[in-house]
This record gives C-alpha cells, sequence and structure tokens, in this order.
C-alpha cells in the first residue's frame, strides 16, 4: 500500500503532462501561428506574431490565471485571458517594437472574429490553467510536510 501511495504522485504527473502536451498543441493549432504557447517548467510563454514578425511575448505562471475569465471580446477580436484577483499584475508583457515589459493583469489572443477555432481555443486554454492549478492542489497534498506523530 506504501508503494501505491508513493507512485501516485508520479502517475498524477504523467497523465497531467500529457493533458499539458495535448492542450498546448490544441492552443497552437487553433491559433494557427498568430499565437504560439509553450511551457517550461510551471511558466506559460506566449508567443505573438503579425505578419510573420515575433511583436510581443507574454509569461506568466498559469497558477496566478484565472480560467473563468476566459472569454472573446468581439471590439479586441480576442480571446481574454485575466489574473486571479490575487495575483492582479500577474503576466510579464515585453513588446519588442518598444523594447518595454510591463506587468499586467490581462492578456489578449488575437483571433479574427468568427474564426470556426475560437471554441477549441477557448476551450484548450481553460483546460491548461485548470489542470496546473489542480496538479498543484494534488502536489501539495501529497507533499503534506507537518509531522504525524508528537515527540
Amino acid at each position: 500500500m506504501r508503494h501505491l501511495i508513493l507512485l501516485l504522485p508520479i502517475l498524477f504527473n504523467t497523465a497531467y503532462l500529457q493533458a499539458q502536451s495535448s492542450a498546448i498543441g490544441r492552443l497552437n493549432a487553433a491559433f494557427d501561428g498568430r499565437v504560439r504557447f509553450s511551457i517550461d517548467g510551471d511558466e506559460l510563454t506566449v508567443d505573438h506574431y503579425q505578419g510573420g514578425a515575433h511583436v510581443r511575448q507574454d509569461i506568466t505562471y498559469l497558477e496566478f490565471l484565472d480560467s473563468s475569465s476566459v472569454t472573446y471580446v468581439e471590439e479586441e477580436a480576442a480571446v481574454v485571458v485575466k489574473c486571479l484577483a490575487e495575483q492582479e499584475s500577474c503576466i510579464q508583457k515585453e513588446v519588442f517594437k518598444t523594447e518595454r515589459i510591463t506587468g499586467t493583469g490581462r492578456m489578449t489572443l488575437s483571433m479574427p472574429a468568427g474564426d470556426p477555432a475560437r471554441g477549441e481555443a477557448m476551450a484548450a486554454l481553460r483546460q491548461l490553467i485548470a489542470g496546473e492549478q489542480e496538479r498543484i492542489v494534488h502536489h501539495e497534498r501529497a507533499t503534506n510536510t507537518k509531522p504525524r506523530r508528537k515527540n
């Protein structure tokens, strides 16, 4: 039984990484080169392209994003995701033209109105964020460091 308990975090992480890879693939396909997603450890990097040029890069921790905030804003022709309330400026946005890096509470992901991939993109983004938050909660439970016995 002890071995099973020790294996659970490993099995959960393997399943999580497969789901994460799938969601990243779905996102990259849905945004069709306009926006590219990658993950390095716990950080999500979002690269924005316009006319083939790399114009912006956003970096954030997935755990700080609010999956319920993922929406499409017609006026901006973009999918928008916001930070959790307690992490109000969780996204580092670098605009290459101005060479400025700023903290912000929302990320816009360019997607033309009526794009048939919009629903898939939003669902994959929600899945990616929620999956990371679930993984963190599971990891915290599995690595409980409180002593079990009193001396």
